[in-house]
């Protein structure tokens, strides 16, 4: 008997090595191989020399070579004992049963003869934790490119757009390959928590906005950012409000017909009169569906016009199917057995009235971050006194550099992070800490935007 490995390639599952095995056994009655987890290397026992056992894999459509045997010298990280190196020594004898492993602890180095190639040696060793961290020969290229990416982006105009329609991150995905498709667009961020994208390209917001479109939502430019902000306060709360009613309606329906299907009533179709007044239920869920939930049928057709899924698609799907399967039963009872003449209203009007109940919830959460968002920010100064040229001229704080020195009187904010140059202060950062207590600081001390200056310039 012979035993030997070969490398295979395209082996990919079990099956494919029972079509091997059975092609072998076929011509050794006494043939065994066994094969390793990534399907790479095949450890055989058969009285058929090594070049037959080759054509008989490549005979099947796979790749197969011998392998030849590999002395292998690497070092290691965390290999402190022993066990560590027997726990080395039996992953490889694993893949290769003659594998021999020799390892110099204090180097942290190891040396390894088997068939095994260096990647399948240091796969093992990753998987195990003892293979060491090492930088990529193409990171400084990598790092040059990205950098070179970065500057683009910076060289490009910066167009800042709210966002509606946005329900979900499939959304956001959507709306990131749309923009993506835009000639001229370098990169795009989009905030899922405020509904808005920052875009740079060369390209106009208008011609931006029409991708957006295109893509079943909906984009307005950012000119202002207070006014902006402002005007999606107004929206949210006003969409909150909106989500409420929507709420109060689906529930309003869905609740009632529930308790009774839960007290005992019957939610089946079996005479005349049910008949007709389930038809009158379900055509009020119609209603409730044209309306609380327009926006999700809407949404769920936008998405599929562009050959997409998203949650408004799941909701649609699942209470459209819901309403159509009861009307129909409602209508033709007699095509149904008994046993399936359940009817699903309820459940319907229930999940468009929760739903709208989750996303007025996320809008009231949202808007309060917002709010203290914002109480934050208008802890910060407004303007800034500079010495430019020998003067002190008092400038907007956007318009600050770099470099600038900033003159911060007794009782006025820091208006940017700095180090003292000049002078010393008691500074109150409780907007920062909490810690009611001023803290001195000194000459070559830093200090953060938005803390006061207690007692002197």
């Amino acid at each position: 008997m012979n035993e030997y490995s070969i490398h295979l390639s395209g082996v990919s599952c079990g099956g494919c090595v029972n079509k091997i095995r059975r092609s072998a056994l076929e011509q050794d009655a006494n043939f065994s191989i066994e094969v390793s987890e990534d399907k790479s290397l095949a450890n055989i026992s058969s009285s058929l020399p090594v070049t037959s056992m080759i054509q008989i894999v490549e005979s099947l459509g796979y790749k197969a070579s011998e392998v030849a045997s590999n002395t292998y010298v690497g070092s290691v990280q965390k290999v402190k004992c022993g066990g560590c190196v027997n726990k080395i020594r039996k992953a490889l004898v694993e893949l290769d049963p003659e594998a021999e492993l020799e390892a110099d602890i204090e180097a942290q180095q190891i040396t390894v003869q088997s068939k095994l190639s260096d990647a399948q040696i240091e796969s093992e060793l990753d998987k195990l934790g003892y293979l060491p961290a090492v930088e990529s020969e193409q990171a400084p290229a990598q790092e040059k490119q990205i950098s070179e990416e970065v500057a683009t982006s910076a060289d490009s105009p910066l167009v800042r757009l709210n966002l509606q329609g946005v329900t979900c991150a499939s959304c956001v995905n959507t709306i990131e390959k749309a923009l993506n498709g835009v000639k001229g667009v370098d990169s795009v961020m989009i905030n899922f928590a405020n509904r808005t994208a920052q875009v740079h390209a060369s390209v106009g917001a208008a011609s931006l906005i029409t991708a957006i479109e295109n893509s079943g939502y909906g984009a307005t430019e950012i000119l202002d950012e207070e006014k902006a902000e402002a005007e999606r306060e107004q929206a949210e709360q006003a969409e909150y409000k909106h989500k409420m009613r929507q709420t109060y309606l689906g529930l309003g329906l869905g609740v009632p017909l529930m308790l009774y299907g839960m007290l005992g009533g019957s939610m089946t179709v079996d005479t005349g009169t049910e008949q007709f007044a389930w038809g009158i239920i379900g055509l009020l869920t119609l209603a409730v569906l044209a309306t609380c939930g327009k926006h999700y049928f809407k949404g769920a057709s936008k998405a599929f016009i562009n050959r997409n899924a998203n949650m408004d698609t799941l909701v649609a799907l699942g209470t459209g199917s819901a309403w159509l399967y009861s009307m129909v039963i409602v209508v033709m009872p007699s095509i149904f057995p008994e046993s399936a003449r359940h009817l699903y209203f309820e459940a319907s009007a229930m999940i468009i009235g929760l739903i709208n109940l989750g996303q007025a919830l996320e809008l009231k959460a949202r808007g309060r971050t917002s709010q203290a968002i914002r109480r934050l920010l208008d802890l910060r100064a407004k303007t800034a006194l500079v010495i430019r040229d020998g003067e002190t001229v008092k400038l907007p704080i956007e318009q600050v550099i770099a470099g600038d020195k900033v003159v911060i009187r007794a009782g006025e904010k820091v208006p940017v992070d700095g180090e003292i140059i000049e002078g010393s202060a008691l500074i109150d950062e409780s907007m920062l800490t909490g810690e009611p207590i001023p803290v001195a600081k000194e000459l070559g001390d830093s200090v953060s935007a938005g803390t006061v200056n207690g007692n002197s310039t």
